[in-house]
């Protein structure tokens, strides 16, 4: 059985590019342990919708967030606009109607205010919100959810 020239430069040339793309024990090794290191700050984030009522035939919800991480929500009034800009709204179905991120001195926290339709639907896409709103300050500020 013989093969051409052509045919064994092609296969030569996957084995090369197969050997030199995996990784060896000691990248391995290196990776892992990185990923092992990877520093947590001693912290909780925690976020939860803590009131709900009805407004203009929505359902208003105020989405409470706190950080135990001292000095962390000096910049968070600007958070729910990053996190609004990611295009949230739109991966949860949500609806973009009256939003607002303020200081909230009764609860002595962040708050996110925001409208959804009423029902299941808009059940779903709070619910949506809130898990997405969690993982965002959670990466924000370095901390574990509480």
């Amino acid at each position: 059985m013989y093969f051409s020239t052509a045919t064994i430069l092609a296969a030569t040339s996957i084995f090369l590019n197969l050997a030199t793309a995996a990784p060896t024990l000691n990248n391995l090794t290196t990776r892992n342990d990185a990923l092992a290191l990877t520093p947590r700050d001693d912290c909780k984030v925690w976020a939860g919708v803590v009131e709900t009522w009805h407004e203009d035939a929505l359902s208003r919800r105020r989405l409470k967030y706190t950080c135990t991480k001292a000095g962390q929500e000096m910049g968070w009034g600007g958070l729910a606009d990053q996190f609004l800009a990611e295009g949230v709204l739109l991966k949860c179905r949500a609806i973009n109607n009256n939003i607002a991120a303020y200081y909230h001195k009764a609860y002595e926290a962040w708050v996110l205010d925001y409208n959804q339709v009423l029902g299941a639907a808009g059940d779903s896409a709070s619910s949506c919100l809130v898990d997405r709103f969690k993982d965002k300050i959670s990466r924000a500020s370095g901390c574990q959810l509480e």
